[in-house]
C-alpha cells in the first residue's frame, strides 16, 4: 500500500481537468495487473460509447434534426452503440470478477450499481440478438425475414433518399429496414430497449467513480490540484 501520493486531479482555470497517475507502479502494484486489464477494456469501450453519442449530437447540428443524413447517421449510431454495450458488458463481467477475487465488491456505491446493469446485454438473449444480427454485423437471415414481412406488407418500400445528391446527404434505409422487420422484435419491447440504451451511455462517468473508488480502497492517495 503506497504511503505517498501517487495520483493526482488537476483542475485549470478553463474548466479543463487531468487526472493522472504519477507512480504507476505503485498504483500497479496496489490494484494488481488484472483488475487495471479490467478497467482499462472497459475503458477503451467507453470512449466508444461517448464518442459515438458525440457524433450523434454534432451530426444533428450540421445536418438538420429532420434531415435524411442526419436519419442515417442516428440509426447507425444507435446500432453501433448497441453492439459496444454488449462489449462493454462483457469487460463489466471480467472487472466484477477481479473485484470479487479482491473481496472489493461490497459498497462500492451508486455509480457501480449503474455500470453492474449494462451486464443485461449479455444477460438478454435478445440483446446478443441485436448485437450479432444488427448491432455489430449483418444477419442475412433475419433480411430474408424481413424481405418477406414487407413483400406482404404491400406498402411501399424505400431504397434510398436524400436531402440532396451528394452521398454524405444520402441514406439507403432498405438493408436496415428489413434487417429490423425480420427480427420481429414487438414495438413495446423496444420503447423499453432505446429508454435504457440511452440510460448506459452515460456509465462511462460512473466508470470513473469507480476507478476511483477502488484506488482509494487500496490505500491509493489522490491529490486535488488547482492550476494557476
Amino acid at each position: 500500500m503506497p504511503t505517498h501520493e501517487v495520483a493526482r486531479i488537476t483542475a485549470e482555470t478553463n474548466g479543463s481537468w487531468r487526472f493522472e497517475i504519477t507512480d504507476f507502479p505503485a498504483v500497479r502494484s496496489a490494484l494488481g495487473d488484472e483488475v487495471l486489464v479490467a478497467f482499462c477494456c472497459c475503458f477503451a469501450h467507453g470512449d466508444r460509447l461517448t464518442a459515438l453519442t458525440d457524433f450523434a449530437a454534432m451530426s444533428g447540428k450540421r445536418h438538420g434534426e429532420s434531415s435524411a443524413a442526419h436519419t442515417r447517421n442516428l440509426h447507425a449510431m444507435f446500432w453501433l452503440v448497441a453492439g459496444t454495450l454488449r462489449e462493454l458488458a462483457l469487460a463489466v463481467r471480467y472487472l466484477r470478477s477481479e473485484l470479487a477475487k479482491r473481496q472489493m465488491l461490497a459498497n462500492l456505491g451508486e455509480a457501480w450499481v449503474r455500470v453492474q446493469r449494462i451486464e443485461a446485454w449479455e444477460d438478454d438473449a435478445q440483446r446478443r440478438d441485436l448485437r450479432n444480427k444488427l448491432g455489430f454485423h449483418v444477419d442475412m437471415e433475419a433480411i430474408r425475414k424481413g424481405l418477406a414481412r414487407m413483400s406482404d406488407n404491400g406498402e411501399p418500400v424505400l431504397v434510398a433518399a436524400g436531402d440532396g445528391r451528394e452521398i454524405y446527404r444520402t441514406y439507403l434505409p432498405l438493408g436496415l429496414d428489413a434487417a429490423f422487420r425480420g427480427l420481429e422484435l414487438p414495438e413495446a419491447e423496444l420503447e423499453g430497449l432505446v429508454s435504457s440504451t440511452a440510460e448506459h451511455q452515460l456509465v462511462p462517468k460512473d466508470l470513473q467513480e469507480v476507478f476511483m473508488t477502488v484506488m482509494q480502497r487500496c490505500g491509493v492517495t489522490v491529490g486535488q490540484r488547482q492550476a494557476v
